[in-house]
């Protein structure tokens, strides 16, 4: 008999550590399907499928952000992806004619603009996004003559980068709109030339 009871406390021993193993690994697959999750759009993650640096820092949320002209975009993680860029509400809103049109900027939220940007592919893979004037980007974006009459307006700007079903907007500014002459911000001055 004590046989026996010694062989129950060894049977006993081996299912509690098969019950165990088994847990362990439940919660190992659990802990892959909660990354995937998270680290993936495909089934409800609210983190993108791919990643975006603009000019050297990631971004990873929509959010506004300072494009100047020659600003650098790298994407990776898809191979195919969309740029689009959309006129944005300004902050101030101003007086623009687009033909014979008098309009103020704020109705032009939502049109794509796109053409009035230029975006070339470096040998590295990266974009490099370029831009003039303010009344040259709408005029090429919306393909008619605009003409903006106070000088010291921003225009609002919405970057869509669109990767999969992933998608993030970056609004951004243009803030020459063609007075005549350059502006370069030097740390000890500011130096213009024309």
């Amino acid at each position: 008999m004590a046989a026996n009871k010694s062989g129950g406390r060894g049977t006993a021993a081996n299912i509690i550590k098969v019950i165990l193993l088994i847990l362990a690994v439940i919660v190992v697959i659990a802990a892959v399907v909660v990354a995937v999750y998270f680290g993936t759009n495909g089934f409800g993650g609210s983190y993108p499928t791919f990643a975006l640096k603009v000019n050297g820092e990631i971004v990873t949320k929509s959010s506004a952000l300072e494009l100047p002209s020659g600003s650098t975009l790298n994407i990776s993680g898809f191979e195919d992806y969309t740029l689009k860029v959309e006129a944005a509400e300004p902050e101030e809103d101003f007086k623009i004619k687009v033909g014979d049109t008098g309009l103020h900027y704020s109705e032009l939220a939502g049109e794509d603009i796109t053409s009035g940007f230029t975006f070339t592919k470096a040998e590295d893979g990266s974009i490099v996004m370029t831009y003039g004037p303010l009344e040259e980007v709408l005029s090429e974006g919306l393909g008619e003559d605009v003409k903006i009459s106070d000088s010291d307006v921003t225009g609002a700007f919405k970057l869509i980068v669109t990767c999969g079903d992933s998608v993030l907007e970056l609004t951004h500014g243009i803030f020459d709109v063609g007075l005549g002459f350059d502006l370069e911000l030097d740390p000890e001055h500011i130096v213009m030339g024309g």
